[in-house]
């Protein structure tokens, strides 16, 4: 396999004619960089709302395509939406997206064929399911499938209303409830046999929350959560009830953490965060008691994935107060990756202006990369986002507070000519997660490569300049480098 030839400067990278025109961004703060996060969510809709599964599948090569060549090293890949499946799973049934019919078989494995293709491309692939959402709003209730749906076999674990009832909301989901021991069993166990089932860089978990609407209606008062709130033992502290349930949805966190990571324990776990904290109209800690700082703190998460959805002319919400909030919780030593909304493109304040000033508040943050939502939206901005920002390949975040043992160094090999340019080889054994190659005398990283790949194609310039090649875990562990045989 061919991957792009490509060579770059060592000067700061200049801005384009139309970013220079910008003058909400200083691109001369842009450079080259060696790690960071750049994802993209690919949402299930995304790839399976009405396609074939010959279409489905030709979207996500296509979309992965796309991504590999704007610079992505990272695809979150939508497998669970509403306590279904799009995977092949023991504990819920098929969703309806792939096949039009709930439970039915769709003849392929959207993970599994996902998973291979972000491999292939040296792109990490992180499975992403909504952690509480039950079913869709004001639709009839699923049927009997096998397995059966958990909303049947479970109907108790629906969140309640401040009069006990189940909630029926118009729009949304109907969610469980997060202080149900049952529920988050259930979701470990939806956890581990996808860890344990599919070669996933990473589990990410999204609508792990209460719903919308938790503090206006009071939810969750059903008799379970009453009873362990009431109880020295599902309240050992104390806490008065909006504590508690953050707490409740602390401990879902925590209890995920350690399913996924006792199987795999370089599996990268993270979570989309509302993307304002607190002090507007609608954040994470008093409007879903989502409380993403205790994560931090407890590190039980390894990434977060703020949806700052705003832009920053936004009055209520403006997207630089986002940013500062999420900025002064760096110091945890977790990756935080804020989000660009790139679905929005086109509309009011949403320019490709108004990106490059959300992408300029990031990197002066310091953040640890960026993430776009979703696929279909970056494909209409991939094309400017590229060139400006994403000009030369990177490693993803290192995450040196997991198993992070250096890797042994490959051995290199002789070198050779194709179709005019050089093949230089290396020898490995095992296989790492990524190979690195770098320019001898800069240091600049020119390729990433997938651990299965021992050669790679270089101009006769950069050959007789001089490579260096490592090798790269999964958690971002780097070898000491070595230098491959230069061509005179």
């Amino acid at each position: 396999m061919k991957f792009p030839r490509r060579a770059f400067s060592a000067a700061i990278i200049l801005p384009s004619l139309a970013l220079a025109l910008c003058a909400t961004l200083s691109c001369a703060s842009v450079r080259p960089l060696t790690h960071e996060v750049r994802a993209v969510w690919m949402s299930r809709y995304d790839y399976a709302e009405g396609r074939t599964p010959r279409q489905s599948r030709d979207y996500i090569t296509a979309e992965l395509d796309r991504c590999r060549k704007a610079g992505i090293n990272t695809v979150i890949f939508q497998v669970r939406g509403q306590a279904d499946a799009l995977y092949r799973s023991t504990l819920e049934p098929w969703s309806d997206l792939l096949s039009g019919e709930l439970g039915k078989d769709p003849g392929w494995d959207p993970l599994e064929y996902a998973v291979a293709g972000a491999h292939l491309r040296g792109m990490e692939l992180h499975a992403w399911i909504n952690v509480f959402p039950a079913w869709k709003a004001g639709v009839p209730l699923p049927p009997v499938t096998t397995p059966l749906h958990p909303l049947l076999a479970h109907p108790e674990w629906v969140v309640c209303d401040s009069g006990g009832a189940p909630m029926n909301p118009k729009e949304g989901y109907i969610s469980f409830n997060p202080a149900s021991p049952g529920v988050r069993a259930h979701v470990r166990e939806v956890v581990a046999e996808i860890t344990r089932s599919y070669d996933i860089d990473g589990i990410h978990f999204d609508y792990i929350r209460y719903p919308d609407g938790a503090a206006k209606y009071g939810y969750s008062r059903d008799e379970e959560s009453l009873r362990e709130f009431s109880s020295p033992e599902g309240n050992p502290r104390g806490l008065a009830w909006d504590p508690w349930q953050r707490e409740q949805v602390n401990l879902t966190v925590s209890e995920l953490y350690r399913s996924a990571t006792a199987l795999k324990p370089w599996v990268k776990v993270s979570a989309a965060v509302i993307g304002h904290v607190n002090g507007t109209a609608w954040n994470g800690l008093q409007m879903v008691y989502q409380d993403a700082r205790a994560w931090l703190e407890a590190g039980t998460v390894d990434m977060l994935f703020p949806m700052t959805y705003t832009s920053t002319r936004t009055r209520s919400a403006p997207y630089g107060l986002a940013i500062r909030q999420w900025e002064g919780m760096l110091h945890y030593g977790r990756a935080i990756v804020p989000a660009v909304p790139a679905y929005k493109f086109g509309q009011k304040f949403y320019t490709m202006c108004e990106f490059n000033h959300q992408i300029g508040l990031i990197r002066g943050g310091a953040f640890q990369g960026m993430v776009f939502f979703s696929a279909t939206g970056f494909a209409r901005i991939s094309h400017a986002i590229a060139a400006p920002y994403f000009p030369a390949p990177v490693l993803p975040v290192a995450m040196a507070w997991k198993q992070y043992d250096p890797p042994a160094p490959p051995r290199p090999l002789a070198s050779g000519f194709a179709d005019g340019y050089v093949i230089v080889r290396w020898e490995y054994e095992g296989r790492p997660a990524l190979f690195a190659l770098y320019e001898a005398g800069t240091g600049i990283l020119i390729e990433t490569l997938p651990g299965y790949q021992t050669f790679c194609l270089v101009s006769k310039r950069q050959a007789r300049e001089g490579l260096l090649v490592t090798a790269v875990t999964r958690v971002g562990a780097e070898s000491a480098p070595v230098r491959l045989p230069s061509l005179k």
